[in-house]
């Protein structure tokens, strides 16, 4: 029908193209020397495929074409729900609440519905692997010692966990990510610890005070803004909680006194005149 293009290569592949677009379909593989000869059937429907291995080969055309217009169907459906989609993204809704709220739109059809749900899950997917990727070339950088290349890396990844700590329905465990970052990255000067104590303090309201691994970032968050002595105190509720957690109690108790050795010597200077 003039749509597509079938083409004979020396690497023994049989080729689909679209005839509008010039984009490859299909890849077919079979021969085992170059194909020097292609032909479609007068319905469309048979490739006829002639190689120099000596063989004819005969391809049903008719799944592949049907491939082509499910693929043409999706793109389709993408490109209808993309806005919405973006839209529930910029509003500040994580992909749970954004998979959510496309699943439950009566206005879209089955189909549309069906495809916004895979793309939301597509762009989930992508987030989260920029994140890795983000996190895992800076820390390659700072531990080559290359810090100044280190540094963007690093900012990108802060400005991840902030957009991801910041919708209401972000769970607990995104806005302590981000306050964690914030309290101990690198390079160190982009460290907030006042940024960071707020968020760390909803992360623990989050979970009523009982999450140990969030209660041992806000001590930190409480020391390294001034509140040492509070930060002593909090730095004991995480011990309480630990049977059912994998955090070490030795490096909880390392840091409650540091933070000590630190109120101490703070108590110690003379005051400023």
């Amino acid at each position: 029908d003039g749509s597509r293009i079938a083409s004979g290569s020396g690497d023994k592949t049989v080729r689909l193209w679209d005839a509008s677009t010039g984009d490859e379909l299909f890849v077919l593989r079979g021969h085992d020397a170059a194909v020097d000869s292609v032909a479609f059937s007068a319905d469309g429907s048979r490739i006829a495929s002639g190689s120099l291995d000596g063989t004819v080969r005969l391809w049903d055309s008719v799944p592949y074409r049907d491939r082509v217009a499910q693929r043409d169907e999706a793109v389709g459906a993408e490109n209808t729900i993309s806005p919405l989609i973006d839209k529930l993204f910029s509003a500040g809704l994580r992909c749970p609440a954004v998979a959510d709220r496309v699943r439950n739109d009566e206005s879209l059809t089955d189909q549309l519905r069906h495809a916004a749900v895979n793309l939301v899950l597509k762009r989930c997917s992508e987030m989260r692997e920029q994140a890795r990727e983000t996190h895992q070339q800076a820390q390659t950088y700072f531990d080559q010692g290359r810090f100044d290349e280190a540094r963007p890396y690093m900012a990108e990844l802060i400005s991840i966990h902030k957009r991801a700590a910041q919708p209401q329905d972000a769970p607990a465990e995104a806005p302590n990510e981000y306050a964690s970052l914030l309290l101990t990255c690198e390079p160190s000067d982009l460290r907030d610890p006042k940024v960071a104590l707020p968020v760390a303090l909803e992360a623990n309201e989050m979970t009523d005070h009982k999450h140990p691994s969030y209660l041992d970032t806000l001590p930190l968050a409480d020391h390294l803004t001034g509140g040492t002595a509070k930060a002593i105190e909090n730095q004991k509720k995480p011990l309480a909680l630990l049977e059912c957690e994998s955090l070490n109690p030795a490096e909880i108790e390392a840091r409650r006194a540091k933070y000590e050795a630190a109120l101490k010597d703070a108590a110690a200077k003379p005051p400023a005149e």
